[in-house]
């Protein structure tokens, strides 16, 4: 069973960035409603054998799964540990088979704890909707880099949001239009729920910072205004095109 991290990043207090991988499809693909037993492994961290624990986490994964239906959930990498979360029936023979594949080559903690409803998924694995919003960003600024985009340079970026009624729309607007976008379009599709969009533009380049930061203010004035923010799109700025 292939097993997809989506990637994320939280502030846990003023001194500590918790970065996160969840799998967002663990509670939708799991067939089975006794995965009540929480279990992790951690793993020293190092930035430097980042590749290395990417290729060991993948190979824990798939031998878990297969071997013992060990359903992975996430990990955190926290205080220079990797933090791995997986869901079973029990504990029984996890330990001793994680120690058969790591054998004396990492030094590891194992641990398990009840966890009937999954409330270590949900509570701290799970991303909230700037989290999810962060996920998406990643998700496009990877396709652009794949695709040979110079994401540190500016160009137009079209951004897309959705109100329930005109006059949400309208303030939403002036909010944006104080931040400098430009409006490039409205319009209404008495299909949806939320009838109307607005599709906004601004310059700017689209390395993370830069797009978590601009995703996040128009997430909050389409919140405020009961509306929905639904990403953006842009062109494809490579380096034989500057």
């Amino acid at each position: 069973m292939q097993k997809i991290s989506k990637y994320y990043t939280h502030t846990h207090d003023a001194a500590q960035t918790i970065e996160v991988g969840v799998n967002l499809a663990f509670d939708a693909t799991s067939d089975d409603d006794t995965l009540h037993t929480l279990l992790w492994l951690f793993l020293p961290y190092d930035v430097s054998r980042q590749e290395e624990l990417a290729q060991l986490q993948q190979m824990l994964c798939e031998k878990l799964y297969r071997h013992l239906h060990v359903e992975f959930a996430g990990f955190r990498i926290v205080d220079a540990w990797l933090e791995l979360y997986f869901y079973a029936q029990s504990a029984k023979k996890f330990e001793p088979f994680v120690a058969s594949l790591l054998a004396q080559q990492y030094t590891y903690e194992t641990g398990s704890c009840k966890d009937v409803r999954q409330k270590f998924y949900f509570d701290e694995l799970y991303p909230d909707i700037k989290q999810l919003l962060q996920i998406h960003n990643n998700e496009i600024i990877m396709q652009l880099q794949e695709a040979g985009d110079q994401c540190e340079y500016e160009r137009e970026v079209e951004h897309y949001l959705f109100f329930p009624t005109a006059s949400n729309a309208k303030r939403a607007l002036r909010k944006m239009i104080d931040l400098e976008f430009t409006c490039k379009q409205e319009y209404v599709n008495d299909d949806n729920e939320l009838r109307y969009t607005i599709i906004v533009t601004k310059s700017h380049n689209v390395n993370d910072a830069v797009i978590h930061a601009i995703t996040e203010d128009l997430c909050d004035i389409a919140m405020q205004e009961h509306g929905s923010y639904e990403g953006w799109s842009t062109v494809l700025v490579e380096k034989n095109s500057l």
